[in-house]
């Protein structure tokens, strides 16, 4: 068994089973990190408070059969968007350190069009992939599209993995 212990700044939870949690953060030392939670959704949960999207928190995490979360405490809450997070959960790549990127969330205030760019999907120089359109309004998380207002509703995109530019 491995054990990390860093500064990280939650970007999702999700729950997992019936009540556990499946939380992706940020983190200084090793970039993005996929971790289990045990027992987050129940009443008498200590960790659920601390791992709130948007949270920076002090983390032990333990490398055994997965990555699972030991212990959180919750530092402060950065003034970020929920969108700005999820264009980091999607775009950066697991254990791969970015202080820029980490950075940026420690500051707070940062634009997703900011973090599209550091990922390298600037959009003024992209066009929408249906219709080649020159302006495109949104961008597809999951498959790294960029479309524009009119082709958007025939591809039936999740409203949760698409950011307005």
């Amino acid at each position: 068994m491995v054990e990390y212990v860093t500064r990280a700044v939650v970007l999702e939870k999700k729950i997992w089973r019936e009540c556990d949690g499946v939380i992706y953060f940020f983190t200084e030392d090793w970039g993005l990190i996929k971790a289990r939670a045990r027992g987050i959704k129940k009443i008498t949960s200590k960790l659920s408070g601390h791992l709130e999207p948007g949270d920076l928190v002090l983390v032990r995490l333990v490398e055994g059969k997965g990555t699972w979360v030991v212990d959180a405490l919750k530092e402060r809450e950065i003034k970020i968007g929920l969108p700005s997070l999820q264009v980091v959960r999607f775009l950066a790549s697991l254990w791969q350190r970015d202080d820029d990127v980490f950075g940026k969330l420690l500051k707070g205030g940062v634009l997703e069009k900011d973090f599209l760019s550091h990922f390298g999907f600037n959009h003024r120089f992209s066009k929408c992939q249906v219709c080649g359109h020159s302006k495109p309004d949104f961008f597809e998380l999951e498959n790294h599209d960029f479309v524009c207002r009119i082709c958007s509703p025939s591809l039936k995109i999740e409203p949760d993995k698409v950011i307005c530019i």
